[in-house]
């Protein structure tokens, strides 16, 4: 088994893709996830604790990245072994990974203070707002969704988009120069938990959007709910749900792939970062729905073992 994370993880000390015999050493096991405050990061710390429970690794590492394109480009250079990405950024990426499963959901989040003027996307015109980090998922999925919208059309009356990191988007928009950010994840942001008492927020609907999605895009982007609790807000808020993906190169080993799902299976539990309250997939039943990826044939099969 140690031989078989070590083929699936290019980014672990001493071994490579492919080239892993029984009696490989094996040091960690990296796993690239997000951006500290995110709830990316909070996963791969969970499932790399799991990870070295079970033996798979003596020791992981939860690589802090830019998010999701950042992964992809990592996983395909071997300097991660398994990696999250949202389901829209996988499908729009050159090089295809396989996935171990569909884990939860993200929540596109579009957020401004609480005590802001601005009550609508459209109201954005006109306005600074961070719409993620440079090489991240959230920054794909806003330019997408913003272009649906119009909101990135030429003139003075488009949007004035950034690429920021959250940490400097949140301190930005608490010291005004930001109308909003938008940030991509389970619900709530735990960066902005951390702050909740001092700074409160509440999100933008985005019910408008689906109206306005092409047919391709429709088949990533879910409508979905963030409830009023979450921020502490006045209502409920409509906002995108994408999936996130938990995702290997196309070369691991097929029982590697196969205990990773026992692994996620086994934790489901552990593995809900805390205080989430969105939507889990750590099921038999949900965790297989990996479109647009396709399952490894590894976890494809014992997905199959388990279900009869």
């Amino acid at each position: 088994m140690r031989a078989a994370v070590a083929a699936a993880a290019a980014g672990l000390a001493g071994a490579t893709a492919g080239g892993c015999t029984a009696d490989d050493a094996l040091d960690r096991l990296d796993i690239a996830c997000g951006e500290p405050g995110g709830t990316y990061i909070q996963f791969g710390r969970l499932l790399g604790g799991a990870a070295v429970v079970e033996g798979l690794a003596p020791s992981s590492n939860a690589l802090v990245t830019a998010g999701s394109v950042d992964n992809l480009h990592r996983l395909r250079t071997g300097t991660a072994g398994l990696a999250m990405c949202l389901a829209d950024s996988a499908r729009e990426n050159a090089w295809t990974p396989a996935a171990i499963g569909r884990v939860y959901q993200n929540y596109l989040q579009v957020v401004v203070p609480a005590g802001s003027p601005v009550t609508s996307v459209e109201q954005l015109r006109g306005r600074a707002v961070s719409i993620g980090a440079p090489g991240s998922g959230t920054a794909a999925t806003t330019r997408r969704v913003f272009d649906a919208l119009g909101l990135l059309d030429t003139g003075a009356r488009r949007v004035e988009v950034s690429e920021v990191v959250l940490a400097e988007a949140i301190r930005r928009l608490r010291a005004g120069t930001l109308a909003a950010l938008v940030f991509s994840s389970g619900i709530p942001i735990p960066a902005l938990t951390a702050v909740a008492a001092q700074f409160p927020v509440r999100l933008l609907d985005l019910t408008e959007v689906f109206d306005r999605l092409t047919p391709v895009q429709r088949e990533v982007y879910a409508r979905t709910t963030v409830p009023a609790a979450t921020y502490d807000m006045p209502a409920d808020v409509t906002t995108v749900g994408v999936a996130n993906l938990l995702l290997s190169r196309p070369d691991l080993p097929e029982d590697t792939a196969a205990r990773l799902v026992d692994l996620v299976l086994g934790h489901a539990r552990d593995l809900v970062p805390p205080p989430s309250t969105g939507i889990q997939y750590l099921t038999q039943q949900t965790l297989v729905d990996t479109f647009p990826i396709s399952l490894h044939p590894g976890a494809a099969r014992r997905y199959r073992e388990l279900h009869g």
